[in-house]
């Protein structure tokens, strides 16, 4: 099974097809340092499943990225509150896809980040995080979120891993602003 399988296989699956536990204490952990305190501070995930299917592929979701995240699109909600966290895929206990994802409305519903600019999300993406939004046990009114966010579901792939090039022929870095479209 490849990296894409892998989350594809996730994108496409149905809630009942995963066993989800909260706060597992078992999920991936890791520390960051705190740049105004300077420490180290340890993170952990509050959920893990594990697809019922087939086991070896997991999903750890809830570590904190971002305790206050401030782009607008995520405080147009009733409860402004908006925080970042992490989402790791893991394939036979090995970690193979990270990717960040920012919990609107008091953690009422988990919604990708969309392309900064422009509001798109890949539909594979949009499917991935339908999925862990209704993993999380709640009543889950993704769709409703989504469109109040006004996030545009569009026919792009994802993810592009490290090594590929999207339709715009960038890499990763490029997508995210750490390298120049073009070279001077």
């Amino acid at each position: 099974m490849n990296l894409h399988e892998i989350i594809e296989t996730i994108s496409n699956s149905k809630p009942h097809e995963w066993n989800t536990m909260d706060h597992p204490n078992a999920g991936r952990a890791f520390c960051r340092v705190e740049e105004e305190e300077n420490f180290l501070s340890h993170r952990e995930h509050s959920h893990v499943s594990a697809y019922i299917p087939n086991p070896q592929i997991s999903i750890a979701w809830g570590a904190e990225h971002m305790r206050d995240f401030e782009e607008p699109w995520a405080k147009d909600f009733p409860d402004t509150s908006a925080h970042s966290a992490y989402v790791e895929v893991s394939y036979c206990g090995a970690l193979v896809f990270r990717d960040i994802y920012v919990s609107v409305d008091g953690w009422r519903a988990q919604l990708p980040l969309p392309h900064i600019h422009t509001m798109l999300v890949p539909k594979p993406k949009a499917r991935f995080f339908r999925l862990l939004d209704k993993l999380e046990g709640y009543i889950s009114a993704y769709d409703e979120y989504f469109r109040r966010a006004r996030l545009v579901a569009v026919d792009e792939p994802w993810p592009v891993f490290s090594g590929e090039k999207d339709r715009f022929g960038r890499g990763p870095a490029q997508k995210m602003g750490l390298e120049p479209l073009f070279k001077v």
